[in-house]
């Protein structure tokens, strides 16, 4: 019974088209296409339906994900000669049928402090140079962006377009997003009001109190005048007694 249990289950599996691959680390889910299928599903054409259906058609697909990057291969972070050889691939056959785009590159590391960021960056930066297509940096508004993240000892490469377009992948939510932004402006946009109303009313007041006391100071004056001519016919109307 168990040995017929255990084909069943095996037999089941060579159909299985995805499967979870555990990193060990917490909120964080690799889902891989299992070998037979590989050559059949397109990753990057796949992510790029889900992307457009939730920021151009505002279809919302999960509860729970928050963000959604399509990843082109996985290697060990120890084995650097490996990854080279596998991102000069993507990064040729990518950036080598494009002309005058913008470029990133995204880091994120989990957990390992042997992979340096700087290496990397320059490698990614000297194989694009060498595509000779004219490509340059845009860290603020790129056209595509190279993603490396390091968990552990594994490597998740990638190349994405419109990353930071697309608020890096998050599917969450992102007519929510939107409003939210636009509540921020409006709210900041009301605090500046309010601080200006104030400010307008702090001029109104020294200038109300400068005034005052301008109209104040002849009508002091005036009074001693009209006190020091008093004086003097008092004075004047006094008889010394001897």
């Amino acid at each position: 019974m168990a040995q017929l249990i255990q084909d069943e289950i095996s037999e089941l599996k060579k159909d299985q088209v995805f499967y979870v691959f555990d990193l060990k680390l917490q909120s964080l889910i690799f889902i891989k296409i299992s070998d037979p299928y590989k050559d059949i599903i397109d990753v990057k054409a796949l992510g790029a339906a889900i992307i457009h259906d939730v920021f151009e058609e505002q279809k919302y697909l999960t509860r729970f994900c928050l963000r959604f990057m399509p990843i082109l291969f996985v290697c060990k972070a120890s084995n650097v000669e490996h990854f080279k050889s596998l991102a000069t691939n993507e990064l040729d056959a990518y950036f080598g049928a494009l002309d005058g785009v913008k470029w990133s590159m995204e880091w994120k590391n989990r957990g390992n402090q042997s992979v340096k960021r700087i290496d990397v960056l320059d490698f990614v930066y000297n194989q694009i140079n060498k595509t000779g297509s004219g490509n340059s940096v845009d860290l603020s508004n790129p056209d595509h962006s190279v993603i490396v993240e390091v968990c552990m000892d594994v490597v998740l490469f990638s190349i994405l377009p419109g990353f930071k377009k697309y608020r890096r992948y998050n599917i969450s939510n992102p007519q929510d997003d939107k409003q939210n932004r636009r509540d921020a402006k409006q709210q900041a946009k009301q605090a500046e009001d309010a601080q200006h109303k104030e400010e307008e009313k702090a001029e109104d007041a020294t200038e109300d109190a400068a005034n005052k006391h301008e109209d104040k100071v002849p009508e002091t004056a005036a009074q001693d005048a009209n006190l020091q001519a008093k004086e003097e016919e008092s004075s004047d109307g006094d008889i010394d007694l001897i």
